[in-house]
């Protein structure tokens, strides 16, 4: 299962930020007049979170929150509730759900061995010069919950 945001951040890391009075990065959010980053969290309301990857991170938001929102009647784009200004309205937030029987595609069994393959190279391979080391979606979530990411935490979340 992969659970993201398709913005840089979550809105949930730019609200722990606001009650943590800690700045936000600069390449978080914009402020949609002037195009100008937004640092400080208590602005964020009026901000607009970035997409991740740029354009193609757009492009995927967009895709997401049409199949989220418009594809099940949820609401989309300008039409969202801003449950931290109007806290008491239904929000009508969509969801998209994607389901996938594995054995549809292949043996079980063959599926599962590629996985752990490709998930050991990842663990294995060497970081670029000036990078921490590669990482897994939910990595650094198993680490700040105080416990080592086990070897079997990606068949639910990837955790490498």
């Amino acid at each position: 299962m992969l659970d993201i945001a398709t913005s840089i951040v979550s809105y949930g890391t730019i609200k722990n930020h606001r009650l943590q009075n800690k700045p936000l990065h600069d390449d978080w959010m914009i402020d949609p007049k002037t195009g100008e980053p937004v640092t400080d969290p208590h602005k964020s309301a009026e901000a607009l979170l970035l997409p991740m990857a740029g354009y193609k991170g757009a492009g995927l938001a967009l895709t997401f929150g049409l199949l989220a929102g418009t594809l099940n009647g949820a609401l989309f784009g300008r039409d969202c509730v801003d449950f931290n200004a109007e806290p008491d309205k239904v929000t009508n937030t969509g969801q998209f759900v994607v389901a996938l029987d594995p054995s549809r595609f292949q043996p079980l069994d063959q599926f599962k061995s590629e996985v752990d393959r490709h998930i050991r190279e990842l663990r294995n391979t060497k970081a670029l010069a000036g990078a921490k080391r590669s990482l897994c979606p939910a990595r650094q979530r198993a680490q700040r919950a105080g416990r080592p990411p086990r070897a079997t935490d990606y068949r639910s979340r990837p955790n490498c």
